[in-house]
């Protein structure tokens, strides 16, 4: 019967565990994400595409170390304005979080001919939220699938 109790109380505290739960991004995490992404989108609509692509790689320390990654994405954002037209303003229009670690937002961005969707997977480090990919194409579903 101990064994029995034991199991239980062992499993009922198992499943009320936080290492099990899936906790979400803070309102805080959100704030810090919503800051770092900011300049990103910022930049796009006043024109400056490929710096701002690079600048928002570049406050990733692992996408650091991936420099000709950034330099295609960049090239591929101006490619896209010139097919598309100026980007004239970005929306938030998807957040999912996996855990407490890892966030995917989506974006779309309105050009003059067309839209587009950005896809950005932050990831929670030591030293704070960074973006660990950035990647577009003008698919204009949500899912991510």
């Amino acid at each position: 019967m101990k064994k029995l109790v034991t199991l239980i109380a062992a499993t009922c505290l198992a499943a009320s565990s936080p290492a099990m739960a899936k906790p979400a991004p803070t309102a805080a995490d959100n704030a810090q994400i919503d800051a770092m992404l900011k300049p990103l989108f910022d930049g796009m609509i006043a024109g400056r595409v490929r710096q701002s692509v690079i600048d928002a790689f570049n406050r990733s320390e692992m996408m650091k170390a991936k420099q000709s990654d950034v330099a295609l994405v960049a090239s591929q954002a101006e490619v896209a304005i010139g097919i598309y037209g100026a980007v004239r303003a970005c929306e938030n229009v998807d957040q999912k979080g996996h855990g407490s670690w890892v966030q995917d937002r989506i974006y779309i961005c309105q050009h003059d001919r067309f839209l587009t969707r950005w896809v950005i997977t932050m990831v929670k480090m030591p030293g704070g939220w960074q973006p660990a990919s950035i990647s577009f194409d003008d698919k204009i579903n949500v899912d991510l699938d």
